[in-house]
């Protein structure tokens, strides 16, 4: 656990200039925020591009099926895939010192520290690869909701893009400003499945950073042309 104090954030190299004050904004307003690709991040990582990618599709070559049940094995069965729609992994910081690395990275912990506002606790590192004409997900949080408009937000979730991103390969899709929503999506008659009309898609180059607030409703798209959207 990391202590929500100033002190114990300047120790993580996070500091009022690691995410400007338009960037917080946009956090707070819209629950997301894209970072184009920066050296200083894969100087921080330890690694670039090429190593994470190889590193991933070794993983899922020696994982085969079971890969992305860590902590999950009960669920599992022989040639039944974590997700029906995509390739996963899990637990990666386990597994090479880049993804632990990547878990540490100053403009993650700075927008954690902003947006939570109470000690922070890691929860997981996943990845995720959508498979060409298997669909997309349904809209959905990644978290629980708040009940009330003076809950604190409990989580974000940030996503490297290990390829280029685009909406015909899966890109996300976010609804602006429904992390301050409170309860459920259903409840305010939508259908998670269906096209909703104030959802944008986050293009973004290989390398990129989007980080959410776990509440804003979201979805990964459908891989209709067959590139990788690591």
């Amino acid at each position: 656990m990391i202590k929500n104090t100033l002190e114990s954030f300047s120790k993580l190299n996070v500091t009022k200039d690691t995410l400007d004050s338009d960037k917080l904004k946009q956090m707070d307003e819209l629950g997301y925020l894209l970072l184009e690709p920066q050296k200083k991040i894969f100087d921080f990582i330890g690694q670039d591009l090429d190593y994470l990618r190889d590193k991933t599709e070794n993983l899922l070559e020696k994982e085969g099926d079971k890969a992305g049940y860590e902590g999950r094995e009960e669920h599992y069965r022989k040639g039944k895939r974590f997700e029906k729609i995509a390739s996963r992994l899990g637990n990666l910081p386990n597994k090479d010192k880049a993804f632990f690395n990547w878990i540490l990275l100053p403009e993650l912990l700075c927008a954690a520290h902003h947006v939570i506002k109470k000690d922070i606790m890691f929860s997981s590192s996943n990845f995720r690869d959508p498979l060409k004409d298997k669909g997309r997900q349904p809209m959905h949080l990644d978290w629980l909701p708040r009940t009330n408009e003076n809950q604190n937000f409990d989580c974000i979730i940030a996503m490297m893009y290990l390829d280029d991103s685009n909406k015909m390969n899966g890109a996300i899709q976010v609804v602006p400003g429904t992390h301050k929503k409170l309860g459920y999506i259903e409840q305010y008659n939508v259908n998670p499945y269906e096209d909703h009309p104030d959802a944008i898609t986050i293009e973004a180059k290989a390398g990129s950073i989007t980080i959410l607030n776990c509440n804003i409703w979201h979805r990964g798209g459908a891989n209709v042309s067959g590139e990788r959207r690591r």
